[in-house]
């Protein structure tokens, strides 16, 4: 039981890892007079680990993670079938599907936030084009995506997103993560 104002959310960036993390937001922080530390870290009654309190921070919420929590799995997907590239001329055109399946096996609701990434092009001659990105915040600058979420104990949610990259045929265009 935290002494001070938490919300609790989970995160996961699963282009990365495929690792869901809780994550302790302590808003309005500084008027607690926190000293750097390391704080011991509970949940749910268990010793999770340690996290570091930096009172330099200027940020006004304090993250603490509580690390991974096995009980909320993310599987992070191509679909080649749907993918697809065409011949345009001068040009080809690579269509890219990814879908996030998220599963909570927790017994309570989860909010969760999943971030990934569209590609982004400095060169005039390479066009990346959005499809669908279901209802992402996107951030344009720099192509991140935002996904926030509740999801029910045992209930499966799935994110999927689309995006074509067009470039001169006599190029290679890597995916790179």
């Amino acid at each position: 039981q935290s002494r001070y104002p938490v919300s609790y959310s989970y995160h996961t960036v699963p282009k990365l890892d495929n690792g869901v993390f809780l994550l302790a937001k302590v808003i309005d922080w500084s008027k607690y007079n926190l000293i750097a530390a390391t704080a011991n870290i509970f949940f749910e009654g268990a010793y999770v680990g340690q996290s570091a309190i930096d009172p330099s921070t200027t940020a006004d919420t304090l993250l603490l993670s509580f690390g991974r929590d096995d009980r909320v799995n993310v599987k992070y997907q191509k679909l080649n079938e749907l993918c697809e590239t065409k011949w345009l001329g001068a040009n080809k055109k690579e269509t890219r599907v990814y879908e996030v399946t998220i599963r909570n096996n927790k017994s309570t609701a989860i909010e969760i936030e999943t971030i990934d990434q569209l590609p982004i092009s400095r060169q005039d001659d390479i066009k990346v084009e959005i499809e669908n990105i279901s209802g992402a915040d996107y951030n344009l600058d720099s192509g991140r995506l935002l996904w926030k979420q509740s999801i029910q104990p045992g209930q499966v949610q799935k994110i999927r997103f689309t995006y074509t990259v067009k470039y001169p045929k006599d190029k290679d265009v890597a995916e790179t993560y």
